[in-house]
């Protein structure tokens, strides 16, 4: 299956941490033995600061090659002027970047994929109709946050011609039936998943002095950006009232973060990600949205218990034997959480192997399987619906 594989989120050199979870999506369809070509358009404007994307690269992945195409294009600030948005245009510039590169490709896909509503889910399902091939759109965002340049009414009519949706929740499935008129027979639920060859434990001590982690202290990790709704500084307040623990801090802008509890702070390339999070006893997310928690899941994935909130955005992802749960703005309602575990070491242990057993579920290589098949009968569909004659196509 040849795969043309549409992100405006894909790790590159400037910002290497960036859309990580979309890329190991995209590696581990190639495992799969399909190919998979990555289109990925990248601000001109972003470029200007930092190492510049090379246009082409060829990743291995492993068992399997992805190609990616880092494309310059401009990008506007998103704002309303009056009854405009600037966003409609930068999802036209987008899409018309999208739609040379395609030209320019060897030959035609069989699918269509687009990572996140706008702007390349639409730059997808716009392919898809041109080429007369399917197109698939993951819906991934915390909340439809990118429909707003156009409002919903013109997203339920964007996204009526796509062939399938993938919802990474339950909650995101729901709004898509409620807010997009989607039919729930053209969406697949399926949450975010992580590689269980790279998140996995490993020895503390020896990444502890690969990273300079002092260790005489129970360690709370983070991991996502400084945001709000991430809660880092909720993190660091409710550890820094309590004496024996500290805090590593993994994440874009978190370098900017002062304080003597933190031994560790700042964004790392996601090889890096579970060598760090080797060195810590617990992991603290208040976050108040998400559409799938890549951290949590590979938090789990490498043994830690999970401190995050309450709420539907982490329903489908843990339970009452990996986490607590609490209200994610409360900082002593996190402060009491992290002090009950850390006065319960036998709780963390049947947490931890909890953690591990549930990460199981969240194994990219049974996801790629998953959508692959998906993917294929989408496309046997298809083809059974181009070589019908008229009248029995109007009837399926």
């Amino acid at each position: 299956m040849r795969i043309a594989f549409i992100t405006n989120s894909y790790p590159t050199p400037a910002v290497p941490q960036s859309g990580a979870f979309v890329q190991q999506l995209a590696w581990a369809l190639a495992r799969r033995g399909h190919t998979v070509e990555v289109l990925h358009p990248v601000n001109r404007l972003k470029g200007l600061r930092g190492p510049r994307s090379p246009r082409l690269v060829e990743e291995d992945t492993g068992g399997g090659r992805v190609t990616v195409r880092h494309l310059p294009y401009l990008s506007l600030p998103s704002r309303r002027l009056g009854p405009l948005h600037t966003g409609r245009w930068t999802y036209g510039l987008f899409r018309r970047r999208v739609r040379r590169a395609v030209d320019a490709l060897r030959g035609r896909p069989d699918l269509v994929y687009g990572h996140f509503l706008y702007p390349a889910g639409y730059a997808a399902v716009r392919e898809g109709i041109r080429l007369g091939v399917p197109s698939v759109v993951a819906v991934g965002e915390d909340h439809f946050w990118s429909v707003a340049p156009v409002g919903m009414e013109r997203a339920a009519t964007d996204y009526r011609s796509a062939t399938g949706l993938v919802a990474v929740s339950s909650l995101n499935r729901d709004r898509l039936i409620r807010d997009l008129g989607i039919p729930p027979e053209k969406i697949l639920l399926s949450p975010n998943s992580v590689d269980l060859e790279r998140f996995r434990p490993l020895p503390r001590e020896e990444m502890a002095r690969r990273h300079g982690i002092p260790l005489g202290k129970f360690t709370v990790a983070f991991v996502g950006a400084h945001e709000a709704r991430k809660g880092p500084l909720r993190v660091l307040e409710a550890v820094a009232g309590l004496p024996d623990a500290q805090c590593l801090l993994i994440g874009q802008g978190l370098d900017r973060i002062a304080h003597p509890r933190v031994v560790f702070k700042g964004p790392v390339p996601q090889d890096a990600v579970p060598e760090l999070l080797a060195c810590a006893d617990l992991f603290v997310l208040p976050t108040t949205s998400e559409g799938s928690c890549n951290a949590v899941i590979e938090a789990m994935a490498c043994g830690l218990p999970i401190v995050t909130a309450v709420g539907p955005h982490m329903d489908d992802i843990v339970d009452g034997g990996v986490a607590l749960r609490v209200d994610p703005l409360s900082v002593e309602a996190l402060r009491e959480a992290v002090r009950t575990l850390m006065n319960d070491p036998s709780r963390l242990t049947a947490m931890r192997r909890a953690c591990l057993a549930r990460a199981r579920d969240f194994d990219i290589t049974r996801r790629a399987e998953r959508l692959s098949a998906w993917f294929g009968s989408l496309i046997a569909a298809h083809h059974r619906a181009a070589s019908a004659p008229p009248d029995a196509v109007a009837n399926l």
